[in-house]
């Protein structure tokens, strides 16, 4: 097979190295295929415009490019990648007009391209995820009125509502959503098409307007400035996806722990827990822990794509193939934890008597010391008093705590439409692409 390259001062040779250089890029890059696409139609669209190729040559890429939207692949790892693709399905469907595809284009800038709008989607997914569940923690918060054991070093503090800690698990999420739009509206502030290989691109066609029309707001102004960044948007995706790994984890924790044998106030849903092998008494909270090994294996994928970055070059490198790979990889498998999480969220139970009773006594301490510090103790002396109580085994006066609410219905309802803003403005250009496309297919363009 012949690569897009071929016929360059490079020689191909015999070796296939296809095992080590592009087997696994081959499975990722079959994801990107609409993201391919769509930035090949538009780039040509420009082209078209501008009378930059021939009518015959536009009608017929665009023709083929449009026939593969949506389609599911699988890449030949001999091919490389999908520009490999397209070219070579361009080159079945007859003629020479797939010679023209690549005009002026480097695989770099288009590469980067199908990576941050890949992720640009993504992100709008993981925040809709997150916004969901920040919302139905706020519901959880609703249903409960009782008192629950607050913790720190894993033993009893003090006591806390059980609704002001659903609004904690509530607010994180919903702040961890607005860190999701935020970085996607970085992403699209800028588009990769222009840069060339990094260097600035040959093609005389405007870019600004190919990336206003891809859903970017404006095309590189350096493009050694705009190329720096391909590696690190894959090191910034994974920084955004292990905090909210790092918090599913620690929550996680929590539920494992108010789950357990000895201090069981929560009950989980049937299908997160699996039973024993042998003992027939158990119930592992199995979905609980590979959400905190999976955590791990995000840390381990921020420090890899860390030193992949290190101590190279200004300019594109080959191993940053293995970054995109890897992150890809994970910006899914988080989308899929954070799906079952909202089931989860609504499944499990939580009987608020058990958690009152598993209070010890030494919880209304702080509260007791304070009391008998407002008769006129000093805090040292309220302080010693309640702590030979506690050694003494004498009851403390039980302490109401207050009721904290930091999330309402407005915060997440601007949460969403801040999301759907970005949805509008990234996916409107394009589906206005893909109608104008239509029209040039069916020969109703004016």
């Amino acid at each position: 097979m012949v690569k897009i390259w071929s016929d360059g001062a490079s020689e191909e040779g015999q070796r296939d190295l296809s095992d080590i250089m592009t087997d696994d890029d081959a499975q990722i890059d079959s994801m990107l295929l609409d993201y391919e696409v769509i930035s090949l139609l538009v780039y040509h669209l420009q082209l078209r415009n501008e009378s930059r190729i021939s009518l015959k040559d536009s009608d017929a890429i665009l023709t083929g490019l449009f026939s593969l939207l949506g389609k599911k692949i699988k890449i030949d790892p001999r091919l490389e990648d999908v520009h490999g693709f397209v070219e070579e399905y361009l080159k079945g469907k007859g003629g020479n007009a797939y010679k023209n595809l690549r005009i002026f284009l480097s695989r770099n800038e288009q590469s980067h391209t199908n990576i941050k709008s890949f992720y640009i989607d993504h992100l709008l997914k993981i925040s809709k995820y997150l916004i969901s569940i920040s919302e139905r923690m706020k519901i959880k918060r609703g249903n409960f009125k009782g008192v629950m054991p607050g913790y720190t070093h894993n033993r009893q503090a003090m006591p806390v509502k059980i609704s002001t800690y659903f609004d904690y698990l509530s607010r994180v999420f919903l702040d961890t959503s607005l860190d999701a739009l935020e970085m996607c509206e970085k992403f699209t502030a800028t588009s990769p098409f222009g840069y060339g290989s990094g260097f600035g691109s040959l093609s005389p066609i405007n870019f600004n307007i190919v990336a206003k029309n891809l859903g970017f707001k404006s095309y590189p102004q350096n493009p050694m400035a705009e190329s720096f960044y391909r590696g690190f948007d894959d090191l910034n995706v994974l920084a955004l996806l292990i905090k909210i790994m790092l918090f599913l984890s620690r929550i996680s924790q929590d539920f494992i722990g108010f789950s357990g044998d000895k201090e069981s106030f929560i009950i989980l849903p049937p299908g997160f827990s699996t039973g024993s092998s042998l003992m027939p008494n158990k119930r592992n909270p199995d979905f609980l822990e590979m959400v905190q090994g999976y955590a791990s294996e995000a840390i381990g994928h921020l420090v890899s794509t860390s030193t992949i970055l290190l101590n190279r070059q200004s300019g594109y490198h080959r191993e940053f193939q293995i970054s995109k790979d890897r992150t890809i990889k994970y910006v899914i498998l988080v989308e899929k934890i954070l799906n079952h999480y909202q089931d989860f969220i609504l499944e499990f139970k939580l009987e608020e008597k058990k958690a009152m009773e598993l209070m010890e006594n030494s919880v209304n301490s702080t509260a007791e010391a304070f009391s008998i510090f407002k008769s006129g103790k000093s805090w040292k002396e309220s302080y010693a008093i309640v702590g030979e109580k506690i050694r003494k085994g004498i009851p403390l006066d039980y302490y109401e705590p207050l009721e904290y609410r930091s999330v309402g219905s407005k915060e997440i309802s601007y949460a969403k439409t801040k999301r759907m803003k970005i949805v509008y403005s990234w996916s409107k250009p394009r589906r206005e692409m893909i109608r104008r496309v239509q029209s040039i297919i069916s020969g109703n363009d004016g």
